[in-house]
């Protein structure tokens, strides 16, 4: 019985110590404007070290094989940490890098790892620098924080 209850202790700390916040934007008309930068905001309570990791969702053989993106951390103090990404959606030999169930394909790309994160609000935007007026294909956009306590 002492095992069992050291078990499930051990089990409930670790599960308190690490969470994720995660925030995504949909695209009704499948396609993401050039012009319109998505921006989530996330409050942090205390401080946590974190994984930053962008979410993209897209159709399947969206005609496109890569997407460059330009994400930005604004941190409370005003400092803002700037990163050009590309996600790559295909090795060069045809593999699909995404996660698909049918028509439907999710791709994850961690931005920055054990970033420190104290407490505040701290925005990221996340814009689309594809060539052209618009990203067609593309079903959402978000970006998650995989936190754990420091």
């Amino acid at each position: 019985m002492k095992k069992i209850i050291a078990l499930l202790l051990l089990f409930f700390v670790a599960a308190c110590s690490k969470y994720d916040i995660s925030k995504t934007e949909r695209f009704t008309d499948n396609r993401w404007n050039k012009d319109d930068v998505k921006t989530f905001t996330f409050k942090i309570e205390e401080t946590y070290s974190a994984d930053v990791t962008l979410l993209f969702s897209h159709i399947s053989e969206p005609q496109y094989n890569e997407v460059p993106l330009e994400v930005v951390i604004l941190d409370p103090s005003g400092k803002k940490e700037t990163f050009d990404v590309i996600l790559k959606l295909k090795e060069a030999n045809g593999k699909q890098l995404s996660d698909c169930a049918g028509d439907v394909c999710d791709l994850t790309k961690v931005i920055k790892e054990r970033a420190l994160f104290e407490k505040g609000s701290y925005t990221v935007t996340v814009k689309n620098n594809f060539n052209t007026a618009y990203l067609p294909n593309v079903l959402a956009v978000g970006v998650s924080l995989h936190m754990k306590r420091k």
